[in-house]
């Protein structure tokens, strides 16, 4: 958000950027509101006065992705979902969670549990093209992820430099077109062997587990 902000103001563009911060601890909503501020008072001294180029709307709520996106836990994400959401960033959040959003040893077919389903099914059925962005510490998730999101109709594209190491490459789930290089033949076969590597890699994370 903070940077739409500021290209916003640099371009001039007549936008209204809306920011909302969900989280499972109430806490961090200080450091929000404290970080939102900042960035208020920033663009007060970037932007024309006169042409009103910007509008900046921030918000926090509570969460749980642990619970389906129905629990009334997380009526107000679902209700942030039907109001034409650009862009969802999660970010190193899944990983840590990896135990409550997927079975141990169970088939990557089965995708991803929590809030994912219901939230990509919502997504698929809505005509705006919304996006979200994965970021964390471990891509182990991303083939139950990628599983989630080809069953609800919607893309799913790793962002990275697609090495063989254990990276942290960013997936991007998405229910509108991607253009580039991300979305071409050889980048999605590129794709589907580095998440063949990952699946390996938590099929054998999970065995030592269990």
């Amino acid at each position: 958000a903070v940077a739409v902000a500021l290209i916003a103001a640099l371009y001039g563009t007549c936008k209204t950027v809306r920011c909302s911060v969900f989280d499972r601890e109430p806490g961090w909503e200080e450091f929000f509101l404290a970080l939102a501020s900042h960035l208020e008072d920033l663009l007060a001294h970037t932007v024309d006065p006169q042409k009103q180029t910007l509008c900046f709307q921030k918000r926090f709520e509570t969460c749980d992705i642990c619970l389906p996106l129905s629990h009334p836990q997380n009526h107000k994400l679902a209700e942030a979902l039907l109001d034409k959401v650009d862009l969802g960033n999660f970010v190193y959040l899944v990983h840590e969670n990896a135990a409550k959003l997927r079975a141990l040893n169970a088939p990557i077919s089965q995708g991803i549990g929590g809030i994912f389903p219901e939230m990509f099914q919502a997504v698929s059925a809505n005509s705006y093209n919304t996006s979200f962005l994965f970021l964390d510490s471990s891509p182990f998730l991303w083939p139950s992820f990628v599983a989630e999101a080809h069953s609800q109709g919607l893309g799913a594209y790793l962002l990275g430099s697609g090495g063989r190491g254990l990276s942290r490459e960013p997936l991007l789930v998405t229910a509108g077109q991607l253009q580039g290089r991300a979305s071409d033949g050889d980048a999605q076969e590129r794709m589907f062997d580095q998440l063949a590597r990952h699946e390996s890699w938590m099929i054998a994370s999970e065995t030592r587990r269990s």
